[in-house]
């Protein structure tokens, strides 16, 4: 483990270096509990299939889940390693914003992993900047990540849709 790399509800993300290599890649360990547990399963049948059946050469702007394993009755997810996301790099731009074209081009991106979605019937259940993260810094590409809310069309049962922040106002009332 290098690094902290997030907090969530679920548990925490870190930086690992892989042994034997170079290479680093983002370890999510879920917390001990029966719900998250049974939630990060669903994360990771979701993404074994769009990694495998939808975006098998890696061009619709999913994240990779490389390798899943248990840890002291923590289940871990590694998925590839990211850079930072939306949000940050609003943040870090003291909240100016973004050029158009970088916008257009991330609007692109993250469309092309809607429709893919839409093919596999996945809803992603909390797609929003902080969940939007670049490649690099060199290259105006980026991925959708956290599945861990994600749900099929035909299974919508969770009570959980959204983060509050950026829940629609036909959730909030009740409409949805």
């Amino acid at each position: 483990v290098v690094d902290m790399l997030g907090k969530g509800t679920f548990g925490q993300v870190v930086k690992c270096e892989v042994s034997n290599s170079s290479d680093f890649v983002a370890v999510k360990v879920i917390k001990n509990k029966p719900a998250y547990f049974n939630q990060a399963l669903v994360e990771i049948r979701i993404l074994k299939m769009l990694n495998a059946e939808y975006d098998p050469d890696n061009d619709h702007n999913i994240v990779r889940l490389l390798h899943y394993f248990m840890y002291k009755n923590h289940l871990c997810l590694v998925f590839e390693l990211l850079n930072i996301n939306l949000f940050d790099l609003v943040k870090q731009n003291r909240y100016r914003g973004i050029s158009c074209n970088l916008i257009r081009a991330f609007i692109r991106q993250v469309l092309n992993t809607l429709v893919v979605l839409r093919r596999a019937s996945i809803i992603h259940c909390d797609l929003k900047p902080e969940n939007i993260l670049l490649k690099n810094l060199t290259t105006p590409h980026v991925k959708v990540i956290d599945f861990g809310s994600a749900c099929f069309e035909s299974q919508t049962i969770y009570s959980y849709i959204q983060s509050r922040f950026y829940r629609s106002p036909e959730v909030l009332l009740g409409h949805a």
